[in-house]
C-alpha cells in the first residue's frame, strides 16, 4: 500500500498524465455519471487539460511527507474538472464542440443534475408551442401568462419526480423535449377549456424518438426530410433565399448573421443587424402577418425589388403547399391542413438542425 502511494506521488510530481491513465476507468465513470455514456468520452477528452493544471497545482502545494491518498485526490480533482467543464459548456459553449453537441451535452448534464436550468433553456420553446396553439383560439389568448406558468410548473414537477429518466440518449434531448413540451401545453389548454385535470405530468406514454422506437414514423420522417432537401435543391435559385428566410421565421427559428450573409453576400452590415434585431432574438410575440410585413421591407433592401405584404404571403404559402402535396395526398392537405402544419413545423426545425 505504501509502495503504491509512493508511486502515485512520484507520478504526481513527474508524470501526471501517467497517473491519470492509471485511474482512467474511475474517471470515465465520473463522466458517465455527469453526462451519460453518450458524451462521457467527449467530456473526458475536454477535461484533460483542466485536470492536468489542477494536478500540477496540487503537487506544488503538498509536502511529500504529509501525504493524503493521491488517488482519492485525483478523483476529487477529476470530478471538479468535469463539473467545471460542463458548467462552461452550459454557459459559454466550447470551441471544440459543434453548437448541437454543446446544446445536447449541456442538456444531459442538467438533466442528470436535476437542475431547473434545464427547463429555463426551453422557455422559448414553451412560449412558441403556447403561441402556436393559442393563436388558434383568441378566447384562450388572455390566459397565456397563466398557462405558461402552469406548463412551467408541470415540467419542473416532471423533472423533480424523475419522469424524464426514461430518456436514454438515442436521440437529441431537444427532440424528446419538443414532444414533452407539446404534450404539456396541449394538456394545460385542454384543462383550461374543460376544467378537468388531465394529469399533465404523466408522460410515460411519450416514447423517445429513436431507430428502435416508432420505426415506421422515423423512417417516414427521414424520407420526408430527404424530400425537403431535394425540394430545396431544385427550388429556383433567385427566389430560394427569400423562401428559406420566410420559412425559418414563420416557424420561429432564430436567425444568425450567416443565414442572411450566405444567400445575400452583398447585404450591408447595418441591414443584417436590423434583421437580427427582429429575428435573431425572441420574436414569438409577432404575428405571421407582422413577420411578412418585416420581410417585405427587408427584401426591398436585399433584392432591390418591391413586393407587397399580401403578395409575399400568398407566394410563400403557395410554395409551401406545393411541397405539402409532394408529401401527402392533395385531399389530405385540404382536410388536415392544421395537423400537417404542426408536423411540418417539426420537420422544418429538424431540417435546420434545431432538434
Amino acid at each position: 500500500m505504501e509502495k503504491a502511494a509512493n508511486t502515485h506521488f512520484y507520478l504526481l510530481q513527474n508524470d501526471p498524465t501517467s497517473l491519470i491513465n492509471q485511474h482512467q476507468t474511475a474517471i470515465d465513470a465520473i463522466a458517465v455519471q455527469l453526462v451519460s455514456e453518450k458524451y462521457a468520452p467527449t467530456l473526458v477528452r475536454l477535461l484533460q487539460p483542466i485536470l492536468l493544471a489542477k494536478l500540477k497545482t496540487y503537487a506544488t502545494q503538498n509536502n511529500p511527507d504529509i501525504q493524503t491518498s493521491v488517488a482519492a485526490q485525483l478523483l476529487a480533482l477529476a470530478h471538479d474538472a468535469a463539473t467545471q467543464t460542463c458548467e462552461q459548456i452550459c454557459k459559454k459553449g466550447h470551441p471544440d464542440l459543434t453548437e448541437k453537441e454543446q446544446k445536447d451535452l449541456g442538456d444531459l448534464y442538467l438533466l442528470l443534475l436535476g437542475s431547473n436550468q434545464l427547463i429555463q433553456r426551453y422557455e422559448a420553446l414553451i412560449r412558441s408551442r403556447l403561441y402556436h396553439y393559442l393563436n388558434q383560439n383568441t378566447q384562450l389568448k388572455t390566459l397565456e401568462a397563466d398557462l405558461y406558468q402552469e406548463v412551467y410548473e408541470n415540467l419542473w414537477r416532471q423533472l423533480s419526480n424523475g419522469k424524464w429518466d426514461s430518456f436514454k440518449g438515442n436521440s437529441l434531448f431537444s427532440t424528446y423535449m419538443y414532444k414533452v413540451v407539446t404534450f404539456a401545453v396541449i394538456a394545460s389548454i385542454k384543462k383550461s377549456q374543460k376544467g378537468i385535470n388531465l394529469a399533465a405530468d404523466d408522460i410515460s406514454n411519450i416514447p423517445e424518438p429513436s431507430v428502435s422506437d416508432n420505426k415506421e414514423y422515423v423512417n417516414l420522417k427521414q424520407h420526408h426530410l430527404q424530400l425537403l432537401t431535394g425540394f430545396m435543391q431544385v427550388f429556383p435559385s433567385k427566389k430560394k433565399p427569400r423562401f428559406e428566410l420566410c420559412l425559418q421565421t414563420v416557424y420561429r427559428l432564430l436567425l444568425k448573421a450567416f443565414d442572411i450573409k450566405n444567400p445575400y453576400p452583398q447585404a450591408p452590415e447595418d441591414l443584417v443587424l436590423d434583421i437580427l434585431l427582429v429575428f435573431g432574438r425572441d420574436y414569438l410575440q409577432l404575428s405571421t402577418e407582422e413577420i411578412f410585413t418585416y420581410w417585405a421591407d427587408f427584401l426591398l433592401d436585399l433584392e432591390d425589388k418591391p413586393i407587397k405584404v399580401g403578395a409575399l404571403k400568398k407566394w410563400f404559402h403557395r410554395q409551401k403547399n406545393t411541397f405539402w402535396k409532394v408529401l401527402f395526398d392533395e385531399e389530405l392537405v385540404k382536410s388536415k391542413s392544421q395537423e400537417i402544419d404542426q408536423y411540418f413545423e417539426l420537420l422544418v426545425h429538424e431540417f435546420y438542425g434545431e432538434l
